[in-house]
């Protein structure tokens, strides 16, 4: 008998568990960012690097790590030791090579800097 109540609670949460444990995407866009400009393209270095340093979520780019990204897309001048505001449209772990005669990043992605 407590094998057939068992089965039937089993069979009950099996399709439940299911269905709200598979929608694990994130909308990388909602989630802002602060982060300190460590590096700037120029002086023989291909991208920038931002070491973020808050998030307004969990989820996404890891608080802490080093982003680079190519370009600016920010109206404004930056400069080493900056503090700036931005989204993250897309990244993904740096997985090429690395020398030891340039700062590489974590994480590479695109960014879409905003003015707090």
């Amino acid at each position: 008998m407590k094998h057939k109540i068992l089965l039937w609670l089993m069979l009950f949460f099996f399709p439940l568990a299911l269905g709200t444990a598979c929608n694990t995407e994130v909308d990388l866009k909602s989630i802002r960012y602060e982060g300190e400009v460590l590096v700037l393209e120029g002086k023989s270095r291909p991208y920038n690097i931002i070491r973020v340093t808050k998030s307004s979520s969990s989820k996404g780019v890891p608080v802490g790590v080093t982003l680079g990204f190519v370009g600016t897309g920010y109206d404004k001048q930056m400069s080493e030791g900056d503090i700036v505001h931005f989204h993250v449209i897309r990244f993904q772990e740096w997985q090429w090579p690395k020398t030891a005669d340039l700062r590489w990043p974590m994480y590479i992605g695109i960014v879409e800097f905003y003015d707090n």
